[in-house]
């Protein structure tokens, strides 16, 4: 059985440390965490302007983590700063994830490798060895299980001589701290490197009345339409049930919905919804309740 140091300090610079951060902090009141949330993505910092963004898990200490050093002792922590000192149970850190290939025979086999390990596959998901093919974590892109999923059902459909394809920037992706953080699509800097003009609209859950009822009115939703046709190209939660609530902007992208389209789409009160249709209004700047 696992046992949870009473006073862990979790060191992140990922979503996935991330998650465990917010685990630790939920079951061990005494934990410490330093975080950088711009590591995570940098939708979910671009997506929130919120000063929970820059907090998102309750920590002791500041930013940077470079103005930290951690020495590893045989027992506690010993967590040091310029200005203070303290011992703690344990250290966490997230060191970062890589595809897992050894002992699939890929280079046994011939199987093209790319610079970072992964094995390379052409827009049929078949790898340089003619019929053999590779999909989710063995490839790139974002390591996500609903990504692995689309993969294998376009590679088989491909297989079959059917029309598979994935749409890569409507996959979403989730953060589940506390509150939680889900994004879709482009973020403002996505746009920006692709020459991309956005229009953006955000709505706090402050404003939504199931958050309030909730009690969970932190964070809020934002929404990136494209200036001249409206499409929206990306669509950012922070905020209560954000893991649910991005399966309307996964859709809304897939189908190259329209800001206006999410506006006049009848959404039910009192729900957290609500704050979807109130981002995609406020993309031209007509939010009823703020």
């Amino acid at each position: 059985m696992f046992t949870l140091p009473a006073r862990p300090l979790v060191r992140w610079r990922g979503w996935v440390i991330a998650a465990w951060a917010a685990l630790a902090l939920l079951f061990a009141p005494r934990a410490t965490h330093v975080q950088r949330v711009l590591a995570v993505r940098g939708a979910f910092v671009e997506a929130t302007e919120s000063a929970r963004a820059n907090q998102l898990i309750k920590g002791a200490f500041p930013d940077p983590i470079a103005d930290y050093v951690a020495i590893v002792v045989h027992g506690p922590v010993a967590w040091t700063h310029p200005a203070f000192e303290t011992v703690l149970d344990s250290l966490s850190a997230a060191i970062g994830r890589r595809p897992y290939v050894e002992g699939l025979g890929a280079r046994e086999a011939g199987i093209a490798l790319d610079e970072r390990g992964r094995v390379a596959v052409n827009e049929r998901f078949e790898t340089s060895v003619p019929g053999v093919y590779a999909i989710g974590d063995a490839i790139p892109g974002p390591m996500l299980a609903h990504k692995a999923q689309e993969e294998g059902i376009a590679a088989v459909e491909l297989m079959a001589g059917l029309a598979g394809h994935v749409n890569y920037d409507a996959i979403p992706s989730v953060v589940y701290t506390w509150p939680e953080l889900a994004s879709v699509g482009l973020s403002e800097e996505d746009a920006a490197r692709r020459g991309l003009e956005v229009r953006v609209g955000a709505f706090p859950f402050m404003a939504n009345g199931r958050a309030r009822c909730l009690g969970e009115t932190e964070g809020g939703v934002k929404v990136l339409a494209d200036a001249k046709t409206d499409r929206i190209v990306g669509l950012h939660i922070l905020g209560p049930r954000a893991s649910d609530l991005i399966a309307e902007a996964a859709l809304a992208v897939e189908f190259a919905a329209s800001a206006e389209d999410v506006a006049r789409t009848v959404h039910a009160h009192p729900t957290l919804p609500e704050a979807v249709k109130e981002a995609a209004l406020a993309v031209a700047k007509r939010a009823l309740h703020i």
